[in-house]
């Protein structure tokens, strides 16, 4: 049983994921998890960095717009202990914010909006990878064995 437990973390991502708003968190909470992802939640930038120090992330999603401080300075604290972890930045009408990569420290900034989730798919894959995070199949048939022993 260990053994299929560290084979399944080994397969999955993790992300922390903060937003300002319930709704935000919930549904790009549901398209992280979509992907294989094991999603952590923050709402606000202190929360988000103390969350980071204290744990390993694969990834992290942050909206631009945050309580008390924006997302700018969670990548700034996160980069502070990890130049490497990739980070994407969500803001509505980043160009016209002047929001881009090297302008914020962020891997990628993505526009909220109608394209929103076909752009974080996109990122996701590209910086943790969709076939990663996905359960190979003898371990999916090591849990259908295991479930019909116990049954």
């Amino acid at each position: 049983m260990k053994k299929l437990l560290s084979l399944r973390a080994q397969y999955s991502r993790s992300v922390l994921l903060v937003a300002e708003s319930r709704h935000g968190l919930v549904a790009r909470r549901s398209v992280l998890e979509d992907l294989g992802c094991e999603v952590t939640t923050a709402p606000g930038v202190a929360e988000g960095a103390a969350l980071y120090s204290a744990n390993h992330y694969d990834l992290v999603v942050t909206d631009h717009k945050l309580p008390k401080m924006n997302g700018i300075a969670l990548i700034v604290e996160i980069r502070k202990l990890s130049a490497s972890v990739p980070i994407i930045l969500l803001a509505t009408f980043p160009e016209q914010l002047g929001l881009d990569e090297a302008s914020t420290g962020a891997s990628a900034v993505i526009g909220k909006g109608a394209n929103e989730v076909a752009q974080l798919n996109r990122a996701v894959a590209k910086y943790i990878g969709r076939r990663a995070s996905k359960k190979p199949p003898h371990i999916q048939g090591a849990t259908a064995r295991s479930s019909a022993k116990t049954s």
